[in-house]
């Protein structure tokens, strides 16, 4: 072992997991093993960090060494699956009575570090790689409500560690896109979401009635994100100018996040990059509504294959 690789543990993530829907593997482990977790929902979403430092393959056939994780119903079917076949540097994504949907990512090496999200949504199953999206299944769409569970197979890859994680139930963002939950002064809210191609998402801060307070439109056309205080501003300000970034030329998870204060809001936008917290932000001056009047947030999107899929509010 030639390389010093990331632990599969990411420390800035242990707040927003579920700590009950953290499990460990590695190739020490015996293939088939059966483990349990929550039902899933539309919005859930499974993190997936793994690393090998080898794998087997003859020159003639480069798919004889693979990784697979399925995810099982109550009764140990597998409904989907996810596969790493190292040696041909090929990701698939299939449902069990679907065809395989494959990419490719760049030339492979025997020492790899990879981070997957898996977004289980009522418009397919998705992977992610490094933020960006790789593949989506629907055909099993119907069935993601009947997964409680998965298994791993490990077959000639070698010194594999993974870690497989769940944000907590209560941080799944609705299907009807409404959180009823006050944001307090001094808190924000974090929002982490998938963009559909060249749509436009608005995020609104409202009161109990959903008269907005503040509305943040991350425009994936132009690449600016722009603020707008309701009742007090005639048009939309520009905030965050990301359209030289990864996250405007590639369909990426994005996260934003909107900080509630006395006199102002701080509005900041993730640039997705790898093991850092990079973001672009500004200050938002002057409330319309009092910031204790602050009691919903609501998602809206020009085209409904956005997902938004998690959320947290904290202290700033």
């Amino acid at each position: 072992m030639t390389e010093s690789l990331p632990s599969v543990y990411d420390e800035s993530e242990e707040p927003y997991i579920d700590k009950e829907a953290q499990f460990y593997i590695s190739s020490s482990q015996d293939n088939d093993l059966k483990r349990s977790f929550r039902q899933l929902n539309f919005n859930d979403s499974v993190t997936i960090r793994l690393k090998h430092y080898s794998y087997f393959y003859y020159f003639f056939d480069k798919r004889s060494a693979w990784i697979t994780i399925s995810f099982l119903d109550v009764t140990g079917t597998y409904i989907a699956a996810f596969m790493i076949v190292p040696g041909d540097a090929e990701f698939s994504l299939f449902c069990r009575h679907g065809k395989y949907n494959t990419i490719s990512f760049e030339q492979n090496k025997y020492e790899k570090y990879y981070e997957f999200l898996l977004l289980f949504s009522s418009v397919g199953i998705m992977l992610f790689h490094d933020y960006s999206f790789k593949v989506k299944t629907e055909e099993c769409t119907n069935q993601v409500t009947d997964i409680t569970g998965f298994k791993h197979s490990i077959v000639k890859t070698y010194y594999v560690e993974a870690v497989l994680e769940m944000p907590p139930e209560t941080a799944r963002i609705p299907g009807n896109w409404r959180i009823v939950r006050p944001i307090q002064i001094g808190y924000k809210i974090i929002v982490r979401y998938s963009p559909a191609v060249k749509s436009i998402i608005n995020i609104r801060l409202t009161d109990k009635n959903e008269i907005a307070a503040l509305n943040v439109i991350i425009d994936y056309t132009t690449g600016i994100l722009y603020t707008r205080r309701m009742g007090l501003d005639n048009e939309n300000k520009q905030c965050v100018n990301f359209g030289s970034t990864p996250q405007f030329a590639t369909q990426m998870l994005g996260k934003v996040e909107i900080g509630v204060f006395s006199h102002q809001y701080k509005v900041a936008m993730g640039m997705n990059e790898i093991r850092s917290n990079n973001m672009k932000d500004c200050m938002v001056y002057g409330h319309h509504l009092s910031p204790y009047d602050i009691q919903k947030t609501v998602f809206d999107s020009t085209d409904k294959t956005t997902v938004f899929y998690a959320y947290y509010i904290e202290p700033v």
